[in-house]
């Protein structure tokens, strides 16, 4: 698994890390529709999605990220009011055409390039949701989340 998710109720957060090479379209749809099956995801009025540990394969496209957010703006209750965060590093190009095509949706969603910036836009302290960030991306290497 490539990209792994995890809800933080206690922080209202759901945080979200992409691990690995050109990760697929197959990859990024499946983890949208787990997503959108999750009611602790849609509880969840903080998303923080993290691309710094993660290369996107090329094929992964405009036409690509305007069906992913057609889908999340059809999961009832997921995007209207909700505070995103991309955290893009080297791949803030497709991170940004995928912003724009979530504004119709009411998601407030805004792609940085600091992590630390991210969580205080959030209102979230970097220090604790990186250690929570650590632990997933441990998982997601050895196989897991």
């Amino acid at each position: 698994m490539s990209i792994g998710y995890e809800c933080l109720r206690e922080k209202n957060l759901c945080l979200v890390v992409w691990e690995g090479v050109n990760v697929l379209p197959e990859e990024w749809f499946g983890h949208l529709r787990r997503m959108g099956d999750d009611p602790a995801v849609i509880a969840s009025p903080l998303h923080l999605a993290d691309l710094r540990h993660a290369s996107i394969d090329p094929t992964l496209g405009e036409r690509e990220l305007k069906e992913g957010a057609d889908f999340l703006g059809s999961v009832p209750g997921l995007l209207p009011g909700r505070k995103v965060a991309v955290v893009a590093g080297e791949e803030s190009s497709k991170s940004r055409i995928f912003e724009r095509l979530l504004r119709p949706y009411s998601a407030n969603v805004i792609v940085f390039n600091s992590f630390d910036i991210a969580c205080a836009w959030l209102g979230l302290n970097p220090g604790e949701i990186g250690k929570a960030e650590a632990q997933l991306l441990a998982k997601l290497r050895n196989g897991g989340a």
